[in-house]
């Protein structure tokens, strides 16, 4: 599948790529993670799934949040407001090419995150949205803390810091990003009810506190499966193929 770019609302394309015939009962609108892209394992991985499974009409699409893979951008545009823009402009893409397609969500991380801002402002009963190792707390991840003395301080010379964790490009994060998040907590904006939700988290995830994922399922009636051993990746044998078959038993539940 080749990369198309489409006209974001902020001034800059946004790279997607597609598996769309145009008559699916469903499109899988995928969201990457912090310094992932269209181009990660699981992205892939859920497009290949609905390929091979044509017959459950299912489509999909995955696209890049700014200044992640292809993006054209590289600078202040990372920001919590233009990633929700740009999953709104394609959602309207996706309704441009199949106005008859339920839309649904495979969200990773801080897609995750994202996926549930943007429902909470405007809400889809009937959607369905799966949150792989949803980023629930990302605000005090980003919080100063030790060990962040040099980030802290590119933070306060330039305005941004770069985050390069075996990411897909290195992550310029601006300081409009950091304070959009302090703005934007779950425990501010989530709104029950916004879409139907299925959470998938790893009972170790070294990044997400699995305990807050928990809870944080608990306290908005959200169901959630917990991985045994999963890191936030969910990485180990077999599990990228029972994240997928758990997300898929969920968008086909009712086909």
């Amino acid at each position: 599948m080749e990369t198309k770019y489409i006209k974001g609302e902020n001034g800059y394309d946004i790279p997607v790529k597609e598996n769309i015939r145009g008559d699916e009962k469903k499109i899988v609108i995928i969201s990457h993670g912090l310094g992932s892209s269209k181009e990660s394992p699981t992205a892939t991985g859920v497009m290949d799934r609905a390929f091979r499974s044509r017959d459950i009409s299912i489509g999909t699409v995955a696209y890049d949040f700014p200044c992640s893979g292809e993006s054209p951008v590289s600078g202040d545009e990372f920001r919590i407001d233009y990633c929700i823009e740009d999953l709104k402009t394609v959602e309207r893409y996706v309704r441009n090419r199949c106005s008859d397609s339920e839309i649904c969500y495979f969200s990773s991380s801080f897609g995750a995150y994202i996926t549930m801002l943007r429902l909470s402002s405007d809400p889809k009963p009937k959607a369905k949205a799966f949150l792989r190792s949803a980023a629930v707390n990302i605000p005090e991840l980003f919080r100063p803390r030790a060990g962040r003395e040099k980030e802290l301080a590119s933070l306060k010379e330039h305005g941004y810091f770069i985050l390069d964790e075996d990411y897909f490009r290195p992550l310029r994060v601006p300081q409009p990003f950091l304070d959009q998040l302090e703005e934007n907590t779950l425990d501010k904006k989530f709104v029950d009810g916004s879409a139907v939700y299925h959470m998938v988290h790893g009972e170790n995830d070294e990044i997400v506190d699995p305990d807050k994922a928990v809870s944080f399922a608990k306290t908005h009636n959200i169901p959630i499966t917990v991985i045994p051993r999963g890191d936030h990746q969910l990485s180990g044998p077999g599990m990228r193929e029972k994240v997928l078959d758990i997300a898929f038993g969920f968008f086909t539940a009712d086909i």
